[in-house]
């Protein structure tokens, strides 16, 4: 026992031989140097530095440019760590390395803040200066929004003039490596709330045992785009705890719109169908990628964007955004490829577009590279071309948290499929972690995919050097956080922040560290939790919840309010209690989540019509299809605010079930016909004008997960939007497959057909259904509603239900 005793003295004494004490007793014994010339990241590293061991230990370490005798702790590269030999060219990207010595520790990155992009974008609310100058220096009408890649909101205190600003894509190796260091000592940064995130161990004497680390990032590029920062240490938590940021610049844009969006009078740019426009939206004109002019005009745009800014390594060319129509003319030629499926419908045509217009860019600059999209109905490789050139970069969009693993190794497979098509091209993710982005669209649900994660890292392509991240965004200015419900939404953040420096990490060792760290005496039940959530987020099921359908019941809702209860009991009125506290005021909602859902307006059945025939949506009210059916069956909108049915100026319904596809007949009697209002014309799509119209709506949700919303006016203008199951569809494009308006003496009438939103309707299961009405003609507006909600249209909780026996 003596021996061993002695042993464990020597032991201990190598020890303490070997660490360097930089505080002791709570009183500083070292002092931190940076350069004279720090840069402005440089700097914010050694101030989180001094921050954190201050609350570590109560001690303050002053910051000074030269040594003054005290043990020298070096942040960032200088004159003094060049002396002692310590060099940052073997760093790779904008890593770091961590040096302790029994004489000193040094921090030192590779760093690089770079200008904005544009030149003047230092604050966000500049773009229509920014985008004067733009104009002026290229002498074209051209737009420059999409490429507002580095947004004055992501600088520190939103102007990067002021002291210690930077931007969050700017490499900053050496305050990576000092937020390494401080999880060294035991701190963590689990969430961007400083309160309620952080995790802070508190020791009087710091020694530093010797240490030569080097760390680099696997991935050059690392962004949580669409976040903002809404407070200094929300930033810093991004930036540094969750180490954004890259060595180059990464554009995704939708580069074609910078050509049309203000050369709406120019017909050649812009995709038509029977003499007429493609819109998405009231403002965007869909262009036509075969255009000559489209694509030599994007090929200056780039020579002009290179010339500008040489620093962009890739410079995108791609399809528009919400792009689900080709114009005619190309219809016709056969590059619509329907037999590909939406993923590679457009494939084909799109590459077409953006090998050619390289093609030109090349014949001026051969050293130019570019990046485009592997997205949307261009989402498949093309079969035009064997082999895509070396200098084009892909940019992958998927969305690894909206599916469960089934279904996202269709997304892994095709990654695949681009790398034999693409074996020297560099690859680009563009990922969607969506499901919070709008509440009302998706409810405050926890969301965990651990194997989903690790199998989505598992298999990147070898050649991927950026990782984009959309995530979830809180437009609530009171929040603590831009972040959308941080309580649910830091741990996927903050596993995938360490995935993306080391993909080979270990998850269940740095889940068990944060279930110990965070919630301390209720680390067990907030496993349960967290593992229970995880079994529910990967069960087969729509990710859009209804009444009828959808991954989560009512039941997996008790269960995690009688999970999180234990906990809280476990960690009382403590720290980690405030942090269960969080989570279960996110969830809040969910306890009237399917109360919510329960429809209170009538049931009301619609007709199947056996023959399969084709029936022309052509505005009569009189042809077989609906006067054969049985003579009783019409609806009739009611007052929308008294429930009473009108005596004049009455609106009917006819629906039938037909081909897998509803079809309405809806006749809108009116006394004053020569007084409507239709002033947006015949033809226009998503016009905001209609809604100064005489308009009529028909609003539909599926059990599947879609909400379909249609307006028309009396002159045939639509307005169409859907919300998808899928976040990632092109929904706003969507639109229905035919759809007729006729005007009589003493009524207009609206015919219509949708279909491809799901299985014909059942009692059992049925769709929500309203048709509502805005008359305008008069002196006075009135509103009719099938299911009367009592004030605004759109409320899904007082639709009528839709329902089909599925016989005459």
């Amino acid at each position: 026992m003596k021996k061993i005793f002695i042993t464990l003295l020597i032991a201990l004494a190598a020890v303490c031989a070997d660490a360097l004490e930089i505080i002791k007793d709570g009183k500083a014994q070292a002092e931190i140097v940076i350069s004279p010339d720090a840069c402005n990241s440089e700097k914010t590293a050694a101030s989180q530095l001094q921050k954190y061991l201050k609350k570590i230990s109560s001690a303050e370490l002053k910051i000074v440019t030269s040594p003054t005798g005290e043990i020298p702790f070096y942040v960032g590269p200088s004159k003094y760590t060049k002396k002692l030999g310590l060099t940052i060219k073997d760093i790779k990207n904008d890593g770091f390395k961590i040096i302790v010595t029994d004489k000193y520790a040094a921090i030192l990155g590779f760093d690089d803040n770079r200008r904005p992009i544009p030149d003047g974008n230092t604050r966000f609310g500049v773009y229509y200066k920014v985008l004067k100058e733009w104009q002026e220096y290229t002498g074209h009408k051209w737009d420059f929004r999409p490429a507002l890649n580095r947004d004055g909101r992501n600088y520190r205190f939103g102007n990067g003039k002021k002291p210690l600003s930077f931007h969050d894509r700017d490499a900053t190796g050496t305050l990576y490596g000092v937020y390494d260091f401080l999880e060294s000592l035991g701190c963590r940064f689990f969430m961007p709330i400083e309160d309620l995130g952080e995790v802070v161990p508190k020791m009087k004497t710091v020694n530093l045992a010797n240490r030569n680390i080097k760390s680099d990032p696997v991935i050059e590029f690392r962004d949580f785009f669409m976040c903002g920062f809404r407070t200094d240490y929300e930033f810093l938590w991004f930036k540094g705890a969750m180490r954004n940021g890259g060595t180059f610049e990464y554009d995704p844009n939708h580069s074609c719109c910078n050509i049309t969006a203000y050369q709406k009078n120019r017909p050649e740019l812009f995709a038509y169908s029977k003499g007429k426009p493609y819109k998405r939206g009231p403002k965007l004109l869909l262009p036509r990628l075969s255009s000559p002019e489209l694509r030599s005009e994007l090929a200056e745009f780039v020579l002009k964007y290179h010339e500008k800014y040489p620093e962009i390594k890739y410079y995108p060319i791609a399809q528009p955004d919400g792009w689900n129509v080709l114009d005619e003319r190309d219809v016709k030629a056969g590059w619509d490829k329907v037999e590909e499926g939406n993923w590679g419908r457009f494939s084909d045509y799109m590459w077409d577009f953006a090998l050619d217009v390289a093609k030109k860019i090349r014949a001026k600059n051969p050293n130019i590279k570019f990046s485009t999209l592997s997205y949307g109905y261009a989402k498949k490789p093309p079969k035009i071309v064997d082999k895509i050139p070396e200098y084009f970069s892909i940019t992958f969009s998927q969305n690894s948290t909206m599916w469960h693993l089934p279904l996202f190794k269709g997304e892994l497979e095709l990654r695949e499929e681009w790398e034999k098509k693409a074996p020297n091209s560099n690859f680009f993710i563009y990922d969607y972690y969506l499901q919070y982005r709008n509440s009302r669209n998706f409810p405050p649900i926890p969301v965990q995919h651990i194997k989903m994660t690790e199998e989505n890292f598992k298999n990147l392509p070898k050649r991927t050097k950026a990782y984009f991240t959309e995530v979830p965004v809180s437009s609530d200015k009171k929040s603590a956080s831009r972040l959308k419900w941080p309580g649910l939404s830091h741990l996927r953040i903050y596993l995938h922040s360490k995935l993306v420096w080391n993909r080979n990490v270990d998850l269940n060792a740095l889940l068990e560290d944060y279930y110990k760290k965070f919630f301390g005496p209720a680390a067990k039940e907030m496993k349960e939790f967290y593992e229970f959530t995880e079994k529910v987020w990967m069960r087969p099921g729509d990710r859009q919840i209804t009444a009828y359908s959808g991954f989560v019941r009512p039941k997996d809702i008790d269960k995690f309010f009688e999970i999180l209860k234990r906990a809280k009991l476990k960690a009382g009125d403590t720290i980690y209690g405030k942090r269960v506290d969080l989570i279960s005021s996110e969830m809040a909602p969910l306890k009237n989540l399917f109360d919510s859902m329960k429809r209170t307006g009538p049931y009301v059945r619609m007709r199947t019509v056996r023959d399969r025939s084709k029936v022309n949506i052509d505005g009569n009210p009189n042809k077989d299809f609906w006067t054969k059916q049985l003579a009783g069956e019409k609806l009739y909108l009611r007052d929308n605010l008294t429930g009473e049915y009108p005596h004049i100026n009455r609106t009917v319904v006819k629906a039938r079930w037909h081909n897998n596809a509803l079809v309405l007949g809806i006749t809108c009697y009116e006394r004053r016909m020569n007084e409507i209002r239709a002033t947006v014309p015949k033809g226009r799509i998503n016009d905001s004008g209609i809604w100064n119209d005489d308009t009529l709506e028909v609003r539909l949700e599926t059990p599947k997960g879609y909400r379909i919303f249609l307006a028309v006016n009396p002159n045939g203008a639509l307005f169409s939007k859907v919300v998808t199951p899928d976040v990632t569809e092109v929904a706003s494009a969507w639109r229905p497959d035919d759809i007729c308006v006729k005007k009589f003496p003493d009524r207009w009438y609206v015919e219509m057909r949708i279909s491809n939103i799901g299985k014909m309707p059942t009692k059992a299961i049925p769709w929500g259904f309203n048709v509502c009405r805005d008359r305008r003609a008069g002196p006075v507006e009135e509103a009719y509603a099938l299911s009367p909600t009592g004030g605004r249209f759109n409320q899904p909780s007082k639709y009528a239900n839709l329902w089909n026996r599925g016989k005459h």
